[in-house]
């Protein structure tokens, strides 16, 4: 029991909805009466034609069918314009569209009352309100008690009339009631379908645009990685460039004496300084301890182009952080100009490299390596 009650009640009153998801939700219900009074309008009209041609100067009652179908077609032609200006808008007015949506399903379930009343006054069948009604079963969106108090709300008009007529002789009550509460769990039903589908769709996108943020960028630092360097490298092209290759000093002894994990928060800590003295440019993480950074206007460029220092508290213990820095300019007419490049910049770094480890500067060169045997040069076919 307590299952139902829990079902009936997400039912009737579902959770709040993002404005993002309620504003895709709006945007499909007016996209749905956009097409239905497209579709209606052809439809009448086509009948319109047919009728006249065929009923003209025969049928006694051809001036109040004209006046009926006239009637209709000024509605679906009023619909049609102000759906169509509402969906221009990327971002809808919730409100307004309650209330369009509302004053759609009234009017022409008035409409369709009005014209069936005419044919049971003769004993003819009554379609057009019935089809009115499955058109908003179909169609229209509504949060669930707002349907029903629209549905009961057109059921018992059109039944109190009838009544009044005649006592609705001709209607059965358990049917007609029975159809009312059809249309309302049919609308309530389309509501949460929108729900579930503009739900799903959004997870959806929230889900590639996360994995094509990560097939992107460095998930330690946040930076752009080499797949996004390659991506980027047409916009990069017929551009004066300022390129800096970055490298950690002793990155390998500090991760050996303060451990790996405290050399992970060295990379992001570095990759947030070099935002911040370079907030104009592309910084990608090259690889381990390596950055790059390419500057379109090196007019604007800030920061110090051959060593960057900044401190790094581990424990009580405050460490020194050098960064060298080695740079290159130009102008790449093709990707592999920007990649012959980078790797001018590389080399530039080797230079500044041996001498931030030289005694002058405190350090000691661990690297055996010759100029001949540099860093990381990049292949030119990339």
């Amino acid at each position: 029991m307590n299952l139902i009650l829990q079902k009936l009640k997400y039912y009737l009153f579902p959770e709040p909805i993002s404005p993002r998801i309620q504003n895709d939700i709006d945007w499909s219900g007016m996209r749905n009466i956009y097409q239905v009074s497209i579709v209606v309008l052809i439809v009448d009209l086509f009948t319109f034609l047919f009728y006249a041609a065929t009923s003209y100067g025969k049928d006694p009652e051809f001036s109040t069918v004209v006046l009926g179908v006239s009637i209709g077609l000024v509605l679906c032609l009023v619909t049609f314009i102000f759906s169509r200006r509402m969906l221009r808008e990327e971002t809808m007015n919730h409100r307004y569209v309650a209330v369009f949506k509302t004053v759609f399903l009234i009017a022409f379930s008035i409409w369709g009352i009005l014209t069936d009343y005419r044919h049971y006054i003769v004993h003819e069948q009554m379609m057009v309100f019935f089809t009115v009604q499955m058109i908003n079963a179909c169609f229209l969106i509504f949060r669930p008690i707002m349907s029903i108090i629209l549905v009961s709300f057109v059921y018992l008009l059109q039944y109190g009339i009838l009544y009044i007529t005649d006592h609705a002789v001709l209607i059965q009550p358990q049917n007609y009631f029975l159809l009312a509460v059809i249309t309302a769990i049919a609308m309530i039903l389309r509501f949460h379908t929108q729900l579930y589908l503009s739900t799903k769709t959004f997870a959806l996108q929230e889900t590639n645009q996360s994995l094509e943020f990560s097939s992107r960028h460095d998930s330690l630092t946040g930076l752009r990685n080499r797949t996004a360097l390659e991506e980027d490298a047409d916009h990069l092209l017929h551009k004066l460039l300022k390129v800096r290759m970055i490298d950690i000093n002793y990155f390998k002894e500090i991760n050996d004496t303060l451990g790996h994990l405290a050399g992970d928060k060295i990379l992001a800590e570095t990759a947030k300084h070099l935002r911040t003295n370079y907030p104009n440019s592309s910084i990608y993480r090259f690889g381990g301890d390596e950055f790059l950074i390419l500057s379109e206007n090196p007019q604007n460029g800030s920061g110090a182009d051959d060593v960057f220092r900044f401190g790094y508290s581990h424990g009580k213990e405050t460490r020194e952080i050098v960064l060298s820095i080695g740079t290159a300019e130009g102008t790449a007419e093709t990707k592999t100009d920007l990649f012959r490049l980078i790797s001018k910049a590389d080399m530039a770094l080797y230079s500044v490299k041996k001498k931030t480890h030289s005694p002058e500067y405190g350090g000691h060169d661990r690297r055996n390596r010759t100029p001949d045997s540099p860093r990381q040069t990049i292949s030119s076919d990339q």
